[in-house]
């Protein structure tokens, strides 16, 4: 019900926001030079990371893709120093990943050869040792709300929060190894391999918080760094196999170009 009431409330913001630059937009670039209307062409580069750290394993490694975080923006002034920014984006966060797991807390179907037939069950509170790797492909919109404070005439930091709805997400996740009842005795089974489509169990909905630097660089084209994090796990309650929080972390970098007059005059 809450992630009910969290989807609905992403989109619903989502198309005010969108409607509201886009009914302004004129005005912004013909004559309303205190709203700064832009154009957002980012990269976004990251992963989906486990919380609390501590569950990040030693060898983890990730193959880190860059993908698109491209949209609009409306800045607004405040003072001479401080000015609110409003976006509406495409966000692509995708990353493939590869680590070796030791008694790793495992719930979910395993098939053991019983009297000489495969038999498939349900186990909980097992123990994983081996290697999985796999992919997360998300896509999401967003909507952005960030306060920005000038640092200089051309320079500015700004921390904000996230709103995003997820379009499309795959997840695929191959664990190959042994399964035990309890840590460092016998496996259970001789192998366990097995591939897992979690795509299904992908929250709808994510929000978090982003903290950034937006610089100018020539006229009305700025350069801005933002580091971003979610705020809860991607995953909803159905998943019982991961027994961690896994959040959204991602750097995205690029240019803002502005229609009109930039922020920083």
């Amino acid at each position: 019900m809450l992630n009910s009431f969290i989807n609905k409330a992403c989109y619903t913001l989502f198309i005010i926001l969108f409607s509201t630059i886009n009914c302004v937009g004129q005005d912004v670039v013909e004559r309303d030079v205190n709203n700064k209307l832009a154009v957002v062409l980012n990269g976004n580069v990251g992963s989906v990371m486990p919380f609390p750290f501590s569950n990040v394993p030693d060898d983890a490694s990730a193959d880190m893709m860059i993908r698109p975080f491209v949209g609009i923006q409306l800045n607004r002034p405040l003072s001479p120093n401080l000015y609110l920014k409003l976006s509406a984006m495409y966000s692509n966060k995708s990353v493939g990943f590869n680590t070796t797991l030791k008694n790793q807390l495992y719930n979910g179907y395993i098939e053991q050869n019983i009297n000489g037939k495969i038999v498939e069950g349900y186990i909980e509170d097992a123990y994983f040792t081996g290697v999985s790797s796999g992919f997360y492909k998300l896509q999401y919109v967003e909507t952005n709300l960030s306060i920005a404070a000038k640092m200089s005439d051309k320079g500015a930091v700004y921390l904000g929060i996230y709103f995003a709805y997820l379009l499309n997400g795959e997840n695929e996740i191959i664990v190959d190894g042994t399964i035990s009842l309890a840590p460092d005795i016998p496996p259970i089974s001789d192998r366990f391999e097995r591939t897992e489509d979690y795509a299904s169990y992908i929250n709808k909905s994510d929000f978090g918080f982003q903290i950034g630097i937006e610089r100018k660089i020539y006229k009305k084209i700025n350069g801005n760094i933002q580091l971003s994090s979610g705020l809860h796990s991607i995953y909803n309650s159905g998943l019982e196999a991961i027994d961690f929080t896994m959040l959204n972390m991602y750097l995205a970098f690029g240019f803002t170009y502005y229609l009109g007059h930039n922020i920083f005059l």
